[in-house]
Formats: C-alpha cells, sequence, structure tokens
C-alpha cells in the first residue's frame, strides 16, 4: 500500500520515473527508485547508478536494490562502489545485488566487506560470496590466496568457496575449522565439508 500511495503522491508513472529520481521530496525519489527496479529494464541502469549518489540513504539504498534486481554487466561498478556507502543498508542491499549479479570482479571488495562493522552487511557479503562461488569465471585462484588471511571469517568463506568448486585445498583447512570452539564455525565448516565429500 505504501509503495501505491507514494507513486499517487508523486504522480509517478512509468514515463516520468527518471525525472521523478530528482524530484524534491525524497520519498518520491524512493519511489521511483523502487518502481524502476520492477521494470528490470536496461535503461534503468543509468537513472539508477545516480541515484546510487543521492544524498537521502534511503534512495540510495532502493536504487542499489533495484540495480540488483535488474543485476547485469554495467550495474557491478556501482554495486562495487556501494559497499563504501556510509548507511549501512546500502551496504548490505549492495553486498545481496552483487551476489545476484555474478560477476567475478565482485569477489575481492566482498571479502573486504567481510570486515565490515555492522553485523547484516558481514551476513549480506558471506551469502554473496557463496552466491559467487557457482558463478561462470569464478576459479579457485580466487580464493585460495586467503586462506591464510588474518581474518578467520575470511578464512571461512575463502576455504567453503573453495570446497564448493572442489579444490583440495579446503579440506585440511575446514577439518581444523570444524575443531573451533565457536558453535556458527563448526557449523559453517561442516557444511563446507559437506560440499567436498570429507567427514568432519
Amino acid at each position: 500500500a505504501g509503495v501505491f500511495a507514494d507513486m499517487i503522491a508523486c504522480h509517478t508513472g512509468d514515463h516520468v520515473l527518471g525525472a521523478e529520481l530528482k524530484d524534491k521530496n525524497p520519498r518520491c525519489r524512493t519511489s521511483a527508485a523502487r518502481t524502476l527496479g520492477l521494470t528490470d529494464s536496461a535503461d534503468a541502469v543509468d537513472p539508477l547508478i545516480e541515484a546510487t549518489k543521492d544524498s537521502d540513504p534511503d534512495v540510495r539504498s532502493e536504487a542499489v536494490a533495484a540495480l540488483g534486481t535488474i543485476a547485469n554487466a554495467k550495474t557491478v561498478p556501482a554495486l562495487i562502489h556501494a559497499l563504501n556507502d556510509t548507511y549501512w543498508l546500502v551496504r548490505s542491499d549492495a553486498a545481496d545485488a552483487l551476489g545476484r549479479a555474478k560477476d567475478a570482479s565482485a569477489v575481492q571488495p566482498l571479502l573486504d566487506t567481510v570486515s565490515d562493522t555492522d553485523s547484516n552487511v558481514e551476513s549480506s557479503a558471506e551469502n554473496a560470496l557463496v552466491n559467487l562461488c557457482r558463478a561462470p569465471g569464478v576459479t579457485a585462484g580466487d580464493f585460495a590466496p586467503h586462506l591464510d588471511d588474518a581474518n578467520p571469517k575470511v578464512v571461512m568463506i575463502s576455504a567453503i568457496c573453495l570446497a564448493v568448486l572442489k579444490d583440495p585445498r579446503a579440506t585440511p583447512v575446514l577439518i581444523k575449522l570444524a575443531a573451533s570452539p565457536d558453535v556458527s564455525t563448526r557449523l559453517h565448516a561442516v557444511k563446507g565439508l559437506g560440499e567436498t565429500g570429507d567427514p568432519a
């Protein structure tokens, strides 16, 4: 109901959505970004990319989420840039969107985002990386160098992705992590070992 109310209040129609992204009312800009994402149109990409720079964080969040719905190669640089946004929801939406875009160039930025100060963003980045493991163009070489990373979360997600890619370097790392005193780490490690076919 909120979406339609905003559309009516802002006089939004398909032919003026681009213009609505520049409206003085941030609710109108937010509504326009959301609706443009629903069009799933390549023509919406450029105005949505511009909207990721909006002064209002809710507009930026909707623009990033909309780009994730369209999720083509042209959207990826803007989504990677949005991983550094000051608002946590924008960063989280950007990570989710990059997981859907399945572009290998997002691997390193998402690995960096696993260390985000917000746990929601960290979780989104981890889930996105698991999706990227199965993307065309992603190889074991994208993750193997990170098995010795100082951040245990980066080590974990890298090992899980290597397991998905059936790389034997994942097994000893995951076996070690399966003995961790941390319950979450153990569960993730066992899940990763399930991908390799090795018992914990």
